[in-house]
């Protein structure tokens, strides 16, 4: 009996443990010369020795034990083609191509009776790839896309490093310290460092948008849900020429692909709920993919049980939300409209809660847009930690390729970045807040940028160049000024402070103004990919052009790559700058 409950129980164990590893894949097979479905032709898949079938939409449902490159034989009539291809998550859609002719994949003679066909790899110099069901099974970083990103050789998190909150009159210089920087902050570009450089030296791209910060307040979560993302690419090294302005490394993330029927989950806990929906559109003509979150851990611990929570203590939730339209018009033309942003909260949750009872009796209406400058008095001794932040990314891109030898892609976005944050001035004399005052810092970006990729020699030779437009418009200014009543005869009041820093202190009467930069960064790339044996060069040159110094830079970069198919051993160099 003992036995049988045995057998029972690693059933239980190994059972499912076999079917997650399990990586289902949908393979579809088109006619080269006419983008048709290729129906009735049969599969065989070498390493499991599955043999099938694809139906009239010329697809066929790929099962594999695990992610990895599979050789794929298939037959067509009286031809033979054989190809390897790369599986890696569930639900990925791969398409082959088989014909006469295959600029973007090439093909041995046609009178060996077999071709190989395949899609080019992208450049994998200083390259990892991670996809959706690999983040999920890595420790420590608990389904976190970006955050599993830290598992690979090179990269590691940083603890943010902001400004005081208080700003103090020192004895020295009256003046000197003035400070505008924010009480917490995990930089625009994140926490992450690669190879050693700071944080904000590196580019977060979603579907080739750029992502104004990837991370939440405090490095809660990635502002991209899960779900949205299928591919992480990380270039910690001399990463392609299309990318610049990032000395650290770029980190691109490649949203859902096509879909194929109607479906989506809601997921709803006690700190966080998110959505997630997605549908084929027009027939089949495109999809959409949509999805939405929020945390609300200062509603919840209120509710449930407020005694628990510390006077000093601080809440941080954020929303965030992403979704994309593609419609493609025919095998040459294809359109796509995206949106994605995020926002992060900060304060003091009992303070808040006090507050917004004492004036309206709610907590709910004590949440609002900007910082609360009420919650920190002159005699709590708390530092203001009031913060609002967020962004919001629109953006178009338009893709032609012709006849597997041309590809243009034309992006376009409009990014707006808020941030207003509290701040307050005290006396070392006295240590008394003199006056409270917020900060606002506004961007706005328009991006646009031109990619174009030929094919010249099959297999061989493949020329890349582009040109993009960045226009920066930045403000940051000081408002909401509010004087604290003061006991001490020796602190300072409000009117002569504020007067002698508006007559002394450059920073303070520039922010006091309101000051703004506006600049523009053009740049322009050109890159070659040269593939011939086991070998793999991709020389490069990018230009870049700065509105405010009127200066160009030009930098050369240059990778080369050595295949070892028998081991599946790469060997990588490249150098740049």
């Amino acid at each position: 009996m003992r036995s049988v409950r045995q057998i029972i129980l690693a059933g239980i164990f190994f059972i499912p443990s076999v079917l997650l590893a399990e990586v289902r894949a949908t393979g579809r097979i088109l006619d080269r010369a006419t983008g048709r479905p290729v129906f009735d032709a049969s599969v065989a898949v070498q390493e499991t020795g599955a043999a099938l079938a694809t139906g009239p939409d010329g697809e066929f449902e790929l099962v594999v034990p695990e992610p990895g490159y599979y050789t794929l034989r298939i037959y067509v009539a009286d031809d033979l083609y054989q190809v390897s291809k790369e599986v890696r998550f569930n639900g990925e859609i791969i398409t082959i191509t088989v014909g006469q002719t295959d600029v973007t994949s090439g093909t041995s003679d046609s009178d060996s009776g077999v071709r190989v066909v395949g899609l080019r790899d992208q450049t994998r110099l200083s390259r990892f790839t991670l996809s959706n069901e690999e983040i999920k099974r890595l420790p420590g970083v608990y389904g976190d896309s970006l955050k599993a990103v830290t598992t690979l050789p090179g990269i590691s998190p940083a603890p943010p490093v902001g400004a005081l909150p208080t700003t103090n009159i020192l004895t020295t210089s009256f003046l000197s310290g003035f400070s505008v920087g924010p009480p917490y902050s995990n930089s625009t570009s994140g926490v992450l460092v690669l190879r050693g450089s700071g944080a904000r030296a590196n580019q977060f791209y979603l579907d080739g948008f750029k992502i104004q910060y990837p991370f939440h307040l405090g490095d809660q979560s990635s502002v991209i849900n899960n779900d949205y993302i299928q591919l992480v690419d990380v270039y910690t090294g001399t990463y392609p020429a299309r990318y610049g302005n990032a000395t650290g490394g770029v980190i691109a993330i490649t949203g859902p692909g096509e879909v194929e029927k109607p479906g989506g989950h809601i997921n709803v806990s006690l700190f966080l709920s998110d959505v997630y929906y997605e549908t084929p559109i027009f027939g089949g003509m495109g999809y959409f993919v949509g999805t939405a979150r929020k945390s609300y851990p200062n509603y919840a611990l209120l509710a449930i049980y407020p005694e628990a929570i510390p006077a000093n203590a601080k809440y941080a939730d954020y929303l965030d939300g992403q979704y994309k339209l593609n419609i493609k018009f025919n095998n040459s033309h294809e359109l796509l409209f995206t949106y994605f942003g995020a926002r992060d909260i900060l304060n003091y949750t009992k303070s808040v809660d006090e507050l917004s009872s004492e004036e309206s009796g709610g907590f709910l209406d004590g949440i609002g847009d900007g910082a609360n400058g009420g919650s920190n008095t002159n005699t709590s001794g708390r530092p203001p930690v009031g913060l609002d932040r967020g962004f919001h990314t629109q953006g178009v891109r338009y893709t032609y390729t012709y006849e597997g030898m041309l590809k243009n892609d034309m992006y376009a976005q409009v990014s707006r970045f808020k941030e207003d944050f509290e701040l307050d001035f005290r006396s070392p004399f006295t240590g008394e807040t003199i006056f409270g005052y917020e900060v606002l810092d506004s961007r706005r970006e328009f991006q646009y940028r031109d990619e174009l990729s030929i094919g010249i020699i099959d297999d061989h030779l493949i020329a890349n160049v582009g040109a993009e437009i960045n226009k920066v418009r930045w403000e940051l200014s000081l408002r909401n000024f509010s004087p604290q009543e003061n006991i001490n005869p020796n602190t300072p009041s409000f009117v002569e402070t504020i007067n002698d820093l508006v007559e002394s202190n450059r920073t303070f009467r520039s922010l006091y103004d309101g000051d703004r930069t506006y600049y523009d960064l053009h740049a322009y790339y050109g890159e070659l990919e040269i593939e011939f044996w086991r070998f793999r060069l991709t020389p490069g040159m990018r230009g870049e052009w700065y509105s405010l110094s009127h200066s160009t830079g030009v930098g050369p970069r240059a990778g080369l790559e050595f295949s070892i198919p028998e081991s599946g051993t790469t060997l990588l160099a490249g150098a740049g700058r």
